[in-house]
């Protein structure tokens, strides 16, 4: 059986900064750092599989940087938390019928 599947992918970064750019010329300077991005995929099996039938998957990151020894509360020390977030639908369970996943979003 012959299964086709077409995939339209696209991500955005944005680094967003919690100080004013006016103060500071680069993010090494800044205490506080927040980066985000998103990937976007439109999937579809147009052939073959279990069902034709188009599906859309997102993945979102977000994170935050602590410069510890800038903001005074430890000399050379840093954090990083981030949080992720995978939603959409299923399209190999539902439309292709394969169990190893052909998106990365999905597995």
């Amino acid at each position: 059986m012959t299964v086709v599947v077409l995939m339209l992918s696209t991500t955005f970064t944005l680094p967003i900064m919690a100080q004013d750019i006016a103060e500071a010329d680069s993010c090494e300077t800044r205490a506080v750092t927040v980066d985000a991005s998103y990937t976007g995929d439109v999937a579809a099996t147009v052939a073959g599989g279990n069902k034709q039938g188009v599906t859309y998957l997102g993945f979102l990151h977000a994170g935050v940087k602590l410069d510890l020894g800038k903001l005074g509360l430890l000399k050379g020390g840093s954090l990083y938390l981030a949080g992720a977030n995978t939603h959409g639908g299923e399209p190999s369970a539902k439309f292709t019928g394969d169990m190893q996943g052909w998106n990365n979003i999905e597995a």
